[in-house]
């Protein structure tokens, strides 16, 4: 790697946190809206040295900025037209600013300057994913895995290609995804929260669709399946970690199945007490940590966690 970028590792690290929260503000509001009242973060510019242009894109994009962020990251390209750092950052203001064709044309050619990492990949097949073209995110994601086998992020584009004609298949890619995660090899939060949304969550619905397919069409079948979801739900998240660490998730579906169970009748009485006793006992050891506030440990309250 040129001595100039290993001196500038340092730089990016201090201004990715900053760069990040910005997009997640942009996100929160709308590509067509720029964040209001935002903080701006800044640091000081060292106007003389021959990075200035590389901190002054940075400081557009942590604020926002996007526009002339890109026009900045554009002028260094125009210089440098192997510099990792401005590709990846332009990239993502692409994506922000709902330019994913431009940002997978800035994630390749970062992947063809030779830097031995997952991080381009994992986003081409992502935004592949979104633009529609599934060969060309499903190789992405292929590639991605062999370059860092323990990332998790590839495999839920993986899911999502398989949800419309395997649903089996694409139930076990998506617990591949959260194994991984649990385990601290994921780099979407955002993404990972809507996989995990024990109400709504991709995950839940598509265990709630999968048992559905599998019980008689008759009156309560739709209720009978959501219990079955979240009861499987429940016990599969002390699969993907120890239950120490997915205590939390594994309590938010024992809950749900709890008041679902109550609702329709579960014949399983013996299933039935079990997730009785297992409610309190994880509740105890969350308000333990100082995890939950204090709350009555009665199993049949359905809103335990706020």
């Amino acid at each position: 790697m040129p001595r100039r970028n290993l001196r500038l590792i340092p730089l990016l690290l201090g201004v990715i946190a900053l760069a990040s929260a910005a997009l997640v503000v942009w996100r929160s509001v709308g590509r067509s809206a720029r964040p209001k009242h935002a903080a701006a973060p800044r640091w000081p510019l060292p106007t003389d040295s021959q990075d200035a242009e590389l901190y002054a894109a940075f400081e557009f994009q942590a604020n926002g900025k996007l526009d002339e962020a890109v026009a900045t990251f554009t002028r260094i390209l125009a210089k440098d037209p192997k510099s990792w750092i401005a590709l990846g950052s332009r990239a993502s203001c692409y994506e922000a600013l709902g330019q994913d064709a431009k940002a997978v044309e800035d994630l390749e050619r970062l992947a063809g300057t030779g830097l031995r990492n997952s991080n381009p990949w994992w986003r081409i097949a992502r935004l592949q994913l979104k633009l529609g073209h599934k060969e060309e995110a499903r190789a992405a994601a292929e590639k991605s895995i062999q370059i860092e086998a323990k990332l998790a992020d590839p495999y839920l584009v993986l899911s999502e290609l398989e949800a419309d004609k395997n649903l089996r298949r694409s139930l076990d890619l998506l617990e591949e995804y959260l194994q991984r995660a649990w385990k601290g090899s994921v780099q979407d939060d955002d993404d990972r929260k809507k996989v995990e949304d024990s109400n709504s969550g991709t995950y839940i619905r598509r265990l709630v669709a999968m048992f559905r397919e599998s019980l008689p069409d008759a009156p309560g079948r739709d209720g009978l399946a959501e219990m079955e979801a979240h009861w499987y739900a429940a016990l599969k998240y002390a699969d993907f970690a120890p239950l120490w660490t997915t205590k939390y998730r594994t309590l938010e579906h024992l809950m749900t199945y709890l008041r679902l169970a109550k609702a329709h009748g579960d014949p399983d009485r013996a299933r039935f007490a079990r997730a009785q006793e297992m409610v309190p006992r994880l509740k105890a050891e969350i308000r333990k940590n100082e995890e939950l506030p204090e709350d009555r440990t009665d199993a049949g309250r359905p809103e335990p966690l706020k």
